[in-house]
């Protein structure tokens, strides 16, 4: 039995872990030399050499936010573990393209607070849909999977082929020999 998932609840529980955890690191200043050795690496080919302003922490903090619930709900949303994972990487990559468009205007944009609250949500998001059939799943299933209270559904079985041939006529049968009957007194 695979329970079934929910997709509100969830998406923002998920999508607050991965917000409180990067916020959690960044308080703890576990984040800062990390964020001053990439703001070196880049101070020469984006910015070069004078970074005229640096993005503050509730801004990144809330842009943070809208990545992880974001995600949260197009993960929770998104049938198949493929498309799951191409809207991680994608996430991935918005988060990354921040730095060189702020750049334009000479902006630093650190990454690291986002990043980690994107890996984090994608992490537990992808948990939760690994252990539950989501409405977005359950297309296949013979069960309503909207329903309160059906609380857990089982896999459907896959059909056997020989069953699926019979419903389909052959379309061969009408240029093959015709079979003979026979009567109960033909010996």
């Amino acid at each position: 039995m695979v329970p079934v998932g929910r997709v509100g609840g969830p998406g923002l529980l998920f999508g607050g872990v991965g917000l409180a955890l990067a916020v959690a690191m960044q308080m703890l200043g576990w984040l800062a030399r990390g964020d001053e050795q990439l703001k070196q690496v880049l101070l020469d080919p984006l910015f070069h050499g004078s970074i005229s302003a640096v993005l503050a922490a509730p801004v990144l903090v809330v842009m943070a936010a809208i990545f992880c619930w974001g995600l949260a709900f197009a993960v929770l949303d998104s049938a198949c573990t493929w498309r799951r994972m191409v809207v991680g990487v994608t996430m991935v990559v918005i988060v990354l393209a921040m730095v060189p468009t702020f750049a334009v205007w000479d902006v630093y944009f650190s990454p690291i607070i986002p990043l980690i609250a994107v890996f984090w949500t994608w992490f537990c998001t992808m948990m939760y849909v690994n252990h539950h059939v989501m409405p977005c799943d359950g297309l296949g299933f013979q069960h309503d999977v909207s329903s309160p209270r059906r609380h857990a559904l089982t896999r459907p079985e896959v059909a056997d082929v020989a069953e699926i041939a019979m419903d389909v006529p052959d379309p061969n049968a009408k240029y093959q020999p015709k079979k003979r009957e026979r009567n109960q007194g033909d010996g």
